[in-house]
């Protein structure tokens, strides 16, 4: 699945409903409000947010988790490889502390800097497992030390009858499958990330969500750092 060409032309980003464009729905209805700030409120703890911190955001999507974000942060780069996002984002959560840019999450080159935080929520899933190994690759390079990674709302590869209930859900599945076109793209099976995160000397927390988080039947999410320095992972 050629996903950088969905996000660009898919006809869900030209929604005017945010949450619709970036696919934060469920059962077809819209994140409400209290829905965003828990998502929110649990961002900022896993990332231990602070004013004098910068967080890298990548795959930001419309800028509407990153906007709200943004005001526990000194500065956020937010990243995002579908320009239609970016131009809502730009249009619809401008911040004066938050610069949007165009761009690839696997092509970091470019960033001369460093942050104290990463963030990828609800991306995760679009990277295949020698992607995922290459962003990893990147973190040594572009994440302060100490630093903190947040991989959120992830997949979960162990709960995938979970989400493709049934006898319809499992046809749904393997026909997505055959086509090459899935709804959700990889399923990370927390031991797989796990590998993922001892190759590159990252410790890695899963953190299974709390009932009030619309995904967590099937979702959860990952807290990164580096093996030589101690955290508490927050919930």
């Amino acid at each position: 699945m050629d996903w950088k060409t969905y996000w660009n032309e898919s006809a869900f980003v030209k929604d005017v409903d945010p949450c619709r464009q970036v696919g934060r729905t469920f059962h077809q209805k819209s994140y409400s409000p209290a829905e965003i700030a828990i998502i929110v409120d649990r961002i900022l703890a896993f990332l231990q947010a602070d004013p004098e911190k910068h967080l890298l955001d990548l795959a930001c999507g419309n800028g509407m988790l990153t906007s709200r974000i943004a005001a526990h942060f000194k500065s956020v780069t937010a990243v995002d490889f579908s320009v239609p996002l970016i131009e809502s984002a730009r249009r619809h959560f401008p911040r004066e502390n938050v610069e949007y840019v165009v761009g690839d999450a696997l092509d970091l080159e470019g960033i001369g800097r460093q942050y104290d935080c990463i963030l990828i929520y609800f991306a995760f899933q679009y990277f295949s497992p020698r992607q995922a190994d290459s962003l990893f690759g990147s973190f040594d390079r572009i994440l302060k030390t100490p630093g903190l990674v947040l991989l959120g709302d992830v997949a979960d590869g162990d709960r995938v009858w979970s989400f493709y209930r049934a006898l319809p859900g499992r046809s749904r599945f393997y026909v997505d499958l055959i086509r090459n076109k899935p709804i959700i793209g990889h399923w990370w099976r927390p031991s797989d990330l796990h590998t993922l995160a001892n190759r590159h000397s990252l410790s890695l927390s899963v953190n299974y969500q709390d009932c009030d988080s619309p995904n967590h039947y099937f979702r959860y999410d990952a807290l990164l750092q580096r093996k030589d320095y101690s955290w508490t992972a927050a919930r």
